[in-house]
């Protein structure tokens, strides 16, 4: 399976941007105690995760959640729709299972939903890759579920379009585990605040080359940058007699 070329140009690059992700609030209001004695209801809590949209009509949405790095997925459903979201992409889903239990297949409520940055794993010769931790970002959180490298991160706020991919080093394609790196770069470099953004990258086509045991993720982490490089394991790959 061929992974798509990046940087032909720089220009052509930068018409990639990030979109900033809609953030939730729990919207508790601070009053005295005595306004809010307890009534002994019982609520289900809102839960918060990245989720695959699998499809969505009249009839409602379905998702498939992963666990972190889990193996097996689990399905939701709800009897509302989602919107500006494909099937096969990602978003960031506030809702509410039905059966009180967190990660287990069931129908939910949705409340809300945010955006996340959906892209497919791209590749470079090194030379192109010159510059890809030019500009660091704050990262959180980095998971695989399924097939996607997701992310949870802080960048600078930017109303100009930037380049922010995934991308592979052609060169180490063969090898057990390929080095990938998160490539981000602004036009403009003033400074600004920062903003909670979360990206899903889809590395199928990484999953799907002969004898990928995984990949080397790079990320020039202002959060930790002693923490700046990851291994995931290839879900789909099996050992070979004798291999450990």
């Amino acid at each position: 399976m061929k992974l798509p070329l990046i940087f032909s140009t720089l220009r052509n690059a930068f018409r990639r941007f990030c979109v900033p992700v809609l953030l939730f609030a729990a919207g508790v209001a601070a009053q005295g105690c005595a306004d809010n004695d307890y009534d002994g209801e019982h609520r289900q809590a809102t839960l918060y995760d990245i989720v695959e949209l699998t499809s969505t009509d009249a009839a409602g949405s379905t998702f498939t959640l992963w666990r972190p790095d889990a193996d097996e997925a689990v399905t939701l459903r709800a009897s509302s729709r989602v919107s500006g979201v494909s099937a096969g992409d990602c978003l960031f889903l506030a809702y509410t299972p039905l059966n009180g239990k967190a990660y287990t297949s069931g129908d939910i409520t949705i409340q809300a939903q945010g955006y996340v940055n959906n892209s497919t794993l791209k590749k470079s010769t090194p030379e192109k890759l010159d510059g890809w931790d030019s500009e660091p970002v704050y990262l959180m959180s980095l998971w695989r579920a399924g097939n996607k490298v997701c992310m949870r991160l802080r960048m600078t706020y930017d109303e100009h379009a930037r380049l922010f991919a995934l991308v592979a080093d052609e060169t180490t394609l063969e090898e057990e585990y390929p080095t990938v790196y998160l490539f981000h770069r602004r036009i403009n470099t003033d400074d600004n605040f920062a903003r909670q953004y979360y990206a899903a990258f889809d590395v199928s086509a990484l999953w799907a080359l002969p004898g990928c045991r995984g990949v080397r993720v790079r990320v020039n982490n202002s959060n930790n940058p002693a923490l700046n490089t990851f291994t995931i394991e290839n879900p789909s790959y099996t050992p070979v007699a004798g291999e450990n």
